[in-house]
């Protein structure tokens, strides 16, 4: 009894979750997405919207199957509770529904709120038959939704016309109508075809918002609440080190993290009692490679017997970053249309858009320069005789270091100018990236080694003392990491943010974008509409060679979390 007195209860909250007086709670989102149907290949364009309150600057979406299987994931910044990014779909999926999700890494600290939204997406394999054309949540409906109008007493879509020719002008004002109470609105705008499974798509997505969330309750486990950390800065990547042999916690070691670059991007921290360890990401876009390695503590030796693993970001590391192999196998598909659409679309690369460089503040050299101080000095190799491997390289254009081989094993040893022994051992960096095996080294000669700089002296970077100096090697192609086979360095890959997007839509306003086929479908898709009491939101785009009703959709929050929908149809003929 009582859990069908809990079911009903979501069912009559969810239901009126976009109306007029609802309000979005602290624990909830929203997700914009352009569309509600894809064709697998394509990208799932979507705006998030979190309360502006949140203290985390880091929002997590992934696409997993409708049973909470992770796919596949991507991380955005989160600023000021808004953020908007892409997923690519695998073109391995099969055809049917799927969830797209958003939520935080602190949002995950009580089971009810490991979700913050979902959105049901359906995605339509485009190669071959797939037999029946919707699954069994997508049910047949006759037209009765289509051409039904949202409006919203605050806020309106003001367009110029209801009826356009093929690639012409459309120009749009998104308005507020109410001046006394107004207090802002932040959303999402697109503009594509009318369609059946679309709107009953996005009906089930506004009547099971909180059933869905509700669903997940129990799939991972719980966080204690004093173990969470806000990632208010930046992504906190973060793992455990453990013995080799044991597989017991290693506790107060020094653990290294660098990037490999053309100038040092190197972090520090130490294990806790349990082993764990974590360093916070600022600046890093896309998917990039870390190369952690452990010393004692203060003495900075190599440690050769830990083991590191990481701890995945995406739902407690229950699930990989990559898919397990569930989802592979095509299916054929009947939309021979969109399939032709698809096709054409990706040969003349026409739906396009264009990565934006970000200001990565990682890549300026200031941890270079203070890790390193004054160097002693500079040896540019071209300066000299070309030689063969790193031994004679040392021997005979370093003056400040030498190399003593012993039983296989290599030892640096760095002089001062008077050539007096100063220290052995020091910590050697090679493309950024401590290097702890030197044998790898060893067959590099001239014509892959473009500078070493010594610091003779110590030098001390945080809770870092290089007490016995510092050799930074610099290869021709910065490559040196891609054939070495360092045991004790630990490679991962981690995932970072996504880079922003601008979107280049065609402007027929000219004569130089009429010559290729134009059959997008999506007209129009804008992230960040946002309009203020006294400013509004306008804006433009060209129709395409498609003739139909498209629909112009709007959704997002007022300035008091309040969900606002609205829609209207155009004609193009």
């Amino acid at each position: 009894m009582n859990k069908i007195k809990t079911i009903l209860l979501i069912l009559i909250t969810a239901n009126s979750l976009f109306a007029a007086n609802s309000l979005l709670d602290d624990n909830s989102a929203i997700l914009v997405t352009d569309r509600h149907c894809y064709i697998s290949g394509d990208n799932i364009f979507v705006r998030a919207i979190t309360p502006k309150n949140t203290n985390e600057a880091v929002l997590y979406i992934d696409l997993a199957t409708t049973e909470n299987v992770f796919i596949k994931g991507e991380i955005l910044r989160l600023e000021g509770g808004n953020s908007s990014g892409f997923i690519q779909i695998p073109d391995t999926l099969k055809t049917g529904n799927f969830l797209l999700r958003a939520y935080t890494y602190n949002s995950r600290k009580h089971p009810i709120d490991k979700v913050l939204a979902k959105e049901l997406i359906y995605i339509t394999n485009r190669f071959g038959n797939n037999g029946v054309r919707f699954e069994s949540e997508i049910k047949a409906v006759n037209d009765s939704l289509v051409y039904i109008e949202e409006k919203d007493a605050n806020i309106d879509i003001l367009l110029s016309n209801t009826e356009y020719a093929k690639r012409s002008k459309v120009s749009f004002v998104v308005k507020n109508m109410n001046e006394t109470s107004f207090e802002g609105f932040h959303g999402a705008l697109s503009v594509r075809p009318v369609s059946v499974c679309e709107q009953q798509n996005q009906k089930l997505n506004w009547n099971s918002t909180l059933e869905s969330v509700m669903s997940t309750s129990n799939s991972d486990e719980q966080i204690s609440s004093e173990n969470v950390i806000n990632e208010n800065k930046g992504i906190i990547i973060s793992g455990i080190a453990k013995h080799k042999v044991t597989n017991n916690p290693i506790p107060r070691i020094m653990i290294l993290m660098a990037f490999e670059d053309s100038v040092i991007r190197i972090k520090q921290c130490i294990t806790d009692s349990s082993g764990n360890f974590s360093f916070l990401v600022t600046n890093c876009f896309e998917r990039q490679d870390v190369y952690l390695s452990a010393y004692s503590y203060p003495n900075m030796e190599l440690l050769t017997h830990v083991g590191m693993k990481l701890n995945n970001k995406f739902l407690n590391g229950k699930f990989e970053f990559s898919s397990n192999g569930k989802f592979n196998g095509y299916q054929q598909s009947t939309d021979s249309l969109n399939l032709m659409k698809s096709i054409i679309t990706k040969a003349y690369d026409i739906n396009n858009f264009k990565t934006v460089g970000c200001n990565n503040g990682d890549e300026i050299s200031y941890e270079h320069s203070f890790i390193a101080g004054e160097l002693s000095r500079t040896t540019l190799i071209d300066d000299y005789v070309s030689l063969p491997d790193f031994y004679q390289i040392a021997r005979e254009i370093l003056p400040f270091v030498r190399i003593k081989i012993r039983n296989d094993s290599y030892k640096f040893i760095l002089f001062d100018g008077n050539n007096n022994l100063v220290r052995e051992n020091p910590m050697v960096l090679v493309d950024g990236i401590p290097l702890t095996n030197y044998k790898e080294l060893k067959e590099w000669g001239s014509d892959r080694i473009k500078r070493i700089q010594v610091k003779v002296e110590p030098r001390y970077y945080g809770d870092v003392p290089f007490e016995n100096g510092l050799i930074l090697i610099w290869t021709r192609k910065l490559d040196f990491w891609k054939s070495a086979n360092c045991v004790n360095t630990h490679k991962f890959t981690i995932p970072s943010f996504q880079k922003d997007l601008i979107f280049d839509f065609p402007n027929y306003s000219s004569t130089s974008e009429n010559k290729l086929p134009d059959f997008r479908q999506i007209l129009y898709w804008e992230p960040f509409v946002e309009i203020s009491k006294n400013e509004n939101f306008e804006s433009a785009f060209y129709s395409s060679d498609e003739a139909g009703v498209f629909e112009v959709e709007l959704s997002g929050l007022t300035g008091k979390n309040q969900p606002v929908f609205i829609r209207k149809y155009i004609r193009i003929k």
